[in-house]
């Protein structure tokens, strides 16, 4: 800016003489010599007013550049100290790391006992507010039972606080009028016995019951399950106070899981039901083998062993033994050995009386043994065919319907247990009664041949005298 300056001045004193030559007029030039001293003084502001400008743009220029300088160094010091901090930081981050990874696994416990402790209290725990629970502590407990939810240390006092109460109020018992909901789903006064926290039975009119608590129900609901006769006359009894000393009192120790789902009444008939087509032979099997293990244990119970004494009868001379009919087999045998004398014969012709007479006693004496050794083989086999059968039955019910419910199954598996367990119960006494049958029967033949023998050998022994 300052050379265009001196240029134009150069160039109007250059042209000055010239424009003087060719205008000899004096008083156009003294105007051209103030409009230059004018355009001069003018051109001299306005360098001077540049100048300051440039001046004052160069001094804040470099007051900004200090102070940029100032920040720059600021800012490099703030990130050293951060970079220092960060280092520290990531230090304390991996400590604290290996110190989680330590206590992850005490963690989780501490997060699944809460969290199980505070599910079962909820499902079995007091089925009304025991005295001196805290305010919403069902609500709590149904946070504490998130999956996700780490419990804090007020939470974990409120499920011990909780926990303590419901034991110590599990040790008294208390007779109450409440409200409660009765099987139909109607709500009545009601006489309620809390034997426990856990456990209350209910007296309403001619309907008893047991009662559990749901969740978001304005009062206590009655189970499904139907007591019987006895146990309605025991909750009726403990409930008005007329029993006459300790009533015993059904309890369900399952925290309300039977009463929920009481299992069916099973009787003789319902498993007879149960136990298919394959069961109906068996107990015919069982039944025709108790008659005839009573009929054989009268005949061989009233059959003596006394071939000692038929023996020595014959031997002392009672003649009148031959001739009258023999009341054992033993004596029979003996009878059939000797002459029509009464006297003994040869060795080897008692001999072939002897095995004569024993096989002629025999079959009464075995009859309906072996039936009884067949039956016994025969029902096993038949509970063996049951459970085969009942095992094919529940692979069709699982083709049908798969395996999600286990009622469906229990058809099958109930025909093929209990088809099985019937026929050992009619085989075991079976086999037992035949053999202490076999073994009577074997005593009386023993006894038989005994008194053969001894009659043979006294025979010889007379004939050599």
């Amino acid at each position: 800016m300052r050379r265009l300056l001196t240029a134009v001045m150069l160039v109007m004193l250059a042209a000055w003489p010239v424009y003087g030559a060719e205008r000899q007029e004096k008083p156009v030039l003294g105007r051209v010599a103030e409009d230059v001293s004018q355009m001069r003084r003018e051109t001299v502001e306005n360098v001077e007013e540049v100048r300051r400008s440039i001046d004052a743009q160069r001094k804040e220029l470099k007051e900004t550049l200090q102070r940029v300088k100032r920040d720059a160094a600021a800012a490099r010091e703030h990130a050293g100290r951060l970079e220092t901090e960060l280092a520290g930081l990531r230090a304390r981050e991996a400590e604290l790391t290996a110190e989680l990874g330590g206590r992850q696994e005490a963690m989780r416990k501490i997060r699944s006992a809460v969290r199980d402790n505070a599910a079962l209290l909820l499902e079995s725990g007091p089925i009304y507010d025991v005295p001196g629970m805290a305010e919403g502590w069902r609500g709590a407990l149904e946070g504490m039972t998130a999956p996700e939810h780490f419990p804090s240390l007020e939470e974990v006092r409120l499920l011990l606080h909780s926990m303590l109460l419901s034991v110590e109020a599990g040790g008294r018992m208390a007779v109450v009028r409440q409200p409660v909901h009765i099987r139909d789903g109607s709500l009545v006064e009601a006489q309620v016995l809390h034997y426990g926290a856990f456990q209350a039975a209910y007296a309403a009119g001619d309907e008893t019951g047991f009662l559990t608590r749901v969740r978001g129900a304005d009062a206590p609901q009655a189970f499904a399950y139907r007591p019987d006769s006895a146990e309605s006359g025991m909750i009726a009894q403990a409930v008005s106070g007329t029993g006459k000393g300790p009533v015993p009192l059904p309890a369900d120790v399952t925290g309300g899981r039977v009463l929920a789902d009481p299992p069916a009444r099973h009787t003789m008939l319902t498993a007879v039901m149960d136990g298919g087509m394959f069961l109906w032979p068996i107990m015919l099997i069982g039944v025709v083998g108790l008659l005839l293990v009573a009929e054989r244990c009268v005949t061989l119970g009233r059959v003596r062993a006394n071939g000692r004494q038929a023996v020595e009868q014959v031997l002392h001379g009672d003649r009148n033994m031959t001739a009258q009919a023999g009341r054992t087999p033993a004596e029979r045998v003996v009878r059939r050995m000797c002459t029509p004398g009464g006297t003994p014969d040869d060795a080897e012709q008692m001999e072939r009386r002897l095995e004569q007479a024993v096989l002629e006693e025999l079959p009464p004496l075995e009859r309906f043994l072996q039936t009884i050794r067949v039956l016994a083989a025969i029902s096993p086999l038949l509970g063996l065919l049951g459970t085969v059968s009942g095992i094919i039955q529940t692979f069709r019910i699982i083709t049908a319907h798969g395996n999600g419910d286990p009622k469906l199954l229990s058809a099958g598996i109930s025909e093929a247990l209990l088809t099985t367990e019937a026929g050992l119960l009619v085989a075991i006494p079976l086999l037992l009664c035949h053999h202490f049958l076999t073994r009577r029967v074997n005593t009386v033949m023993l006894d038989m041949e005994a008194a053969g023998t001894s009659l043979i050998a006294a025979g010889s022994s007379g004939r050599q005298q």
